[in-house]
């Protein structure tokens, strides 16, 4: 646990296939399952407070609102979902559910879910439409059934429509996952985790983001500037509570003189729309463009950007969008992985997805965040790369 750098130990639960949901509170290092409280998912709106679930064919479920105020982490094993464990942790947020993003971990996959009639009726009792996520089993009187379908109904009827994930079977999926099904009590088992960064640090990772937009090093500033590296540093690290408003404000002044529009909103908060390079002509907003690109480039040493082509990353990227980023090529690819990025893959084919890595060394897989793309393939596993760019810049279609 040590090599993940979590802010505090993780609530851990003792799961009981339940609907009982609890206020997380940083955890014990305790091997003792019996000493965890009985629960099966916690939430928190307190930063750096980690939520986590363990799962080995169960459903976990993560959840967050738009404004990155609140968090949860569900334990969805059918019974639970069936009794409506979704339902009690959605009441705990304080935000209309259309506010609330839901992501679906790995389980148990439909071809292999198999289950008794008993099943299929529970879940039938709570929702008619539930029969469309049970199809025969070649085995008699057995259905297979589809978790992933039944949490996605059970989130849509309460108003939750940003659903992303749902894509993995754990059975099936011998290298990635455990399975209890498929070795019993001596597997292992899977935590997802889930907690909310302190401001500081959120705002210290867009003070990076825009320095590197800059192409300068704190050094650089320093000199060019007069604010002090060291006062740099300990906003980027942070330390003492980060960026302030009055450090903020002059950051901006200085994005300006180097041709870079910002707001102290969004340094401090996130709010509104992200840094975007000036353009020489707003008159004109093709040329503006054009000039935007070619400054971002300058700015940006083995700068690649393209425009995006397909849905498979809206809302956040939508078709006609512009987005740039720095190439990491080689050893250097697997530092993008959990961003999203511009990847060129071996063949050529430049896509804007959500990197993660492969099961076979050198290997990556490519994630659509789109739950609703109309591409047919939302997840690409185990591509070759030539290079990966995290995504900092972003101009949104006109």
């Amino acid at each position: 646990m040590q090599s993940l750098n979590l802010p505090s130990i993780p609530c851990w639960l003792q799961q009981v296939h339940g609907t009982t949901v609890l206020e997380a509170s940083p955890g014990e290092a305790s091997l003792d399952h019996e000493s965890y409280p009985k629960a099966d998912a916690s939430y928190t709106h307190k930063p750096q407070i980690v939520c986590a679930v363990l799962t080995a064919d169960c459903l976990p479920i993560l959840l967050c609102n738009k404004q990155g105020t609140s968090v949860a982490a569900v334990h969805a094993g059918w019974r639970g979902l069936a009794a409506g464990v979704i339902e009690e942790t959605l009441k705990k947020f304080t935000v209309s559910p259309d506010e609330i993003l839901a992501w679906l971990g790995p389980a148990i996959g439909p071809q292999v879910f198999e289950v008794g009639p008993e099943v299929r009726e529970q879940f039938m009792q709570m929702n008619a439409e539930a029969h469309l996520a049970f199809r025969p089993s070649p085995n008699p009187n057995r259905w297979l059934a589809n978790i992933y379908f039944l949490a996605k109904q059970r989130l849509l009827k309460q108003g939750v429509n940003a659903i992303y994930g749902g894509e993995n079977c754990t059975y099936s999926d011998t290298k990635q996952f455990y399975s209890y099904r498929r070795e019993g009590e001596k597997t292992g088992r899977m935590a997802s985790l889930i907690w909310l960064e302190h401001p500081s640090i959120e705002r210290s990772k867009r003070l990076i983001t825009v320095r590197k937009m800059t192409n300068l090093s704190r050094e650089s500033i320093e000199q060019k500037y007069d604010l002090s590296a060291s006062t740099l540093q300990a906003w980027e690290t942070p330390k003492q509570g980060g960026l302030t408003q009055k450090g903020a404000k002059r950051i901006v002044e200085i994005l300006e003189k180097e041709g870079i529009q910002c707001s102290t909103d969004w340094l401090l908060d996130g709010i509104g729309i992200g840094p975007q390079v000036i353009g020489a002509d707003k008159s004109d907003s093709e040329s503006a463009l054009v000039s935007e690109i070619l400054t971002f480039r300058t700015h940006n040493l083995d700068a690649t950007d393209m425009v995006v082509k397909d849905d498979g990353m809206e809302p956040f990227y939508c078709i006609g969008d512009y987005v740039g980023g720095k190439q990491r090529q080689g050893d250097a690819i697997p530092t993008a992985i959990g961003k999203n990025c511009i990847v060129e893959t071996s063949e050529g084919e430049t896509l804007l997805r959500y990197l993660r890595s492969g099961s076979k060394p050198h290997h990556y897989t490519l994630l659509c965040l789109n739950a609703e793309t109309t591409l047919t393939h939302s997840v690409l596993s185990d591509v070759e790369l030539r290079s990966a760019a995290p995504v900092i810049w972003h101009r949104k279609k006109e």
